[in-house]
């Protein structure tokens, strides 16, 4: 599908928009690529590229930078691969990818008074 492309899991409620998609049912993982924006509760991801994996119900996140905020946190993440567990709501950075300069995990995190607009 080569428009924009909303995906709701009912499981969970998780919902990802992407410019495009491609199922790969032999895989069971669709890929979703271009301004991918996904929502479940209280947090945003947004990537360039993601392959959503029916089975484990995970999205590896990629693309320079991947971003997720969490609101109630006010809390903000940036890096390059992600995988967001939907089933767990949370988020994996591998560490392996840590101690690579082109590759770090920047995270913030807001007060009342300092949260960007």
């Amino acid at each position: 599908m080569r428009q924009q492309v909303v995906v709701q899991d009912l499981r969970d409620g998780a919902t990802i928009r992407a410019d495009e998609a491609e199922w790969r049912p032999k895989e069971s993982v669709l890929i979703l690529r271009g301004n991918l924006i996904g929502n479940q509760a209280d947090a945003e991801v947004r990537a360039s590229e993601g392959a959503w994996q029916d089975q484990t119900n995970q999205v590896l996140l990629t693309g320079a930078p991947v971003k997720m905020s969490l609101g109630k946190q006010r809390l903000k993440l940036e890096t390059e691969v992600l995988t967001w567990d939907i089933a767990q709501e949370q988020v994996v950075s591998d560490p392996g990818e840590l101690g690579k300069a082109d590759r770090a995990l920047q995270i913030q995190q807001f007060s009342e008074k300092n949260q960007p607009k």
